[in-house]
């Protein structure tokens, strides 16, 4: 986002492969107890819950860990994980809907399920052909508030994963005091899309006869003692909260227990070690956006807390 630091945006970029920005949340609301069950468990959302990791070969999907899978072990239940890295809320409704790089990582490196359609109509099938489903977890939104900051820096509504490094290296060395005003100016058109495309994914679980329990994952802060972008986004996050609620799910706080985790720290989540460091190779310091090992549990924890 435009009010981020440098540091922050060339960490973020480089961690691009879609989600964890510095998302604050709001506090988780509705009840669960996690207990041993059996059957389906469907896993959606972006590459939080894809598990994205860039030391990692994106040419084998089986090497991503994601929240999902300690969920679905500590419940015993069998995963299915449609999540793509570079999901946004609307590309996940339809392919033709605004993507941030989900549509370019599918083409390129394999999923945890392989299929054509948008993620809305692979889970919508799903659920019809496995009407046993448990659990239905999601992390959505937060690509379309990092896509809302592109389209101001640049203009343009269409993006790769070098247009990202690009913009990222420029906005480190020159930000750009435009950006932060025009993400203001659009934030509450972007905040309505968001919840207008909740409405029709969770709308359509539901008529498909989906009974059980829906639980979305908000999402961490990088680094809470940046105020300015926690402020901005926890808009974001209540309208994710809001609508899921509307929908008898369950909102799973992510960003509290971050918050907890890391206080130690300053806030700081990849000096508390929740975060991916960077690969050695770039010869950068710092963390990538997605959660290490001991982050993927905190999260897991959270959604199981609502389970």
């Amino acid at each position: 986002m435009g009010v981020m630091r440098p540091g922050s945006i060339r960490r973020l970029a480089l961690g691009l492969l879609g989600s964890a920005l510095l998302w604050p949340v709001l506090a988780a609301t509705g009840a669960g107890q996690a207990a041993a069950l059996s059957g389906p468990y469907l896993a959606t959302g972006d590459s939080i819950a894809f598990g994205t990791d860039l030391s990692l070969d994106p040419s084998d999907a089986d090497d991503f860990v994601g929240y999902p899978t300690p969920v679905a072990q500590a419940l015993g239940l069998t995963l299915t994980n449609a999540s793509c890295p570079g999901e946004t809320s609307g590309h996940f409704v339809s392919l033709e809907g605004p993507d941030l790089v989900c549509g370019e990582y599918r083409a390129a490196y394999p999923l945890h399920v392989s299929y054509a359609t948008s993620q809305l109509d692979f889970s919508l099938a799903f659920l019809r052909a496995h009407p046993d489903t448990r659990l239905v977890s999601i992390d959505i939104g937060a690509n379309d508030l990092f896509r809302l900051e592109l389209v101001c820096a640049t203009g343009r509504t269409t993006f790769t994963f070098q247009d990202i490094l690009t913009l990222a290296e420029s906005q480190a060395a020159t930000p750009n005091p435009q950006v932060p005003r025009c993400v203001l100016g659009r934030l509450p058109q972007a905040l309505f899309d968001l919840g207008q495309n909740l409405d029709r994914i969770y709308g359509a679980w539901r008529r498909a006869g989906y009974r059980g329990p829906i639980v979305a994952l908000t999402v961490y802060s990088t680094d809470y003692a940046n105020l300015a972008v926690t402020t901005l986004v926890a808009e974001m996050d209540q309208v994710i909260a809001a609508h899921t609620l509307a929908f008898g799910g369950r909102v799973a706080d992510g960003f509290g227990a971050f918050a907890a985790a890391s206080a130690g720290a300053g806030g700081d989540a990849c000096e508390a070690g929740l975060l991916n460091p960077l690969p050695p190779q770039l010869g950068l310091p710092g963390c990538d956006v997605h959660p290490s090992a001991k982050g993927r549990q905190i999260l897991a924890d959270a959604v199981l807390r609502m389970a």
